[in-house]
């Protein structure tokens, strides 16, 4: 079995809330939207996370906040992914809005059509497209499954 290999927490932060500011400061208003709204926070590892109603098998990422559907509140793929997505904002920085964030939304609309219009099942692989696959990678590398019932390692 590999080890599991950790990131500083307090880099993390650090790297967030400097050379990844614009998400962050996205993900803070994205925040007090939610605790406004009535949601409560809850912690995957570093993140923060809220959990809206829905049961539409997504989640979305901003820097160390993200938001998840009801259905994968405890899906380690969706969160590790979505962390894997934090990640890259470190790496990517002031330009992971443009890079990555944006990319990919546009996607995942543009695969939402295609499945209402009955042509999903020749879409390729989720992770097939370089932003996705890599946050799933950098996801599953870092993240710890103790993190689904709350640890914070």
């Amino acid at each position: 079995m590999k080890k599991q290999k950790k990131i500083n927490k307090f880099l993390y932060y650090l790297v967030l809330c400097t050379w990844g500011i614009v998400n962050t400061l996205i993900g803070l208003l994205v925040a007090l939207f939610m605790l406004i709204t009535g949601h409560k926070p809850k912690r995957f590892g570093p993140m923060i996370y809220f959990v809206v109603n829905k049961e539409w098998g997504w989640g979305v990422n901003f820097s160390f906040i993200m938001v998840i559907t009801k259905d994968c509140e405890n899906d380690f793929h969706v969160l590790s992914h979505e962390y894997g997505h934090s990640l890259q904002n470190m790496i990517f920085g002031v330009f992971h809005l443009f890079l990555v964030d944006i990319p990919s939304a546009i996607r995942y609309w543009y695969r939402e059509f295609m499945w209402y219009i009955g042509k999903g099942k020749d879409l390729p692989d989720y992770d097939a497209i370089w932003f996705e696959g890599t946050a799933t990678k950098y996801g599953m590398e870092y993240a710890d499954r103790n993190w689904i019932s709350g640890g914070n390692n």
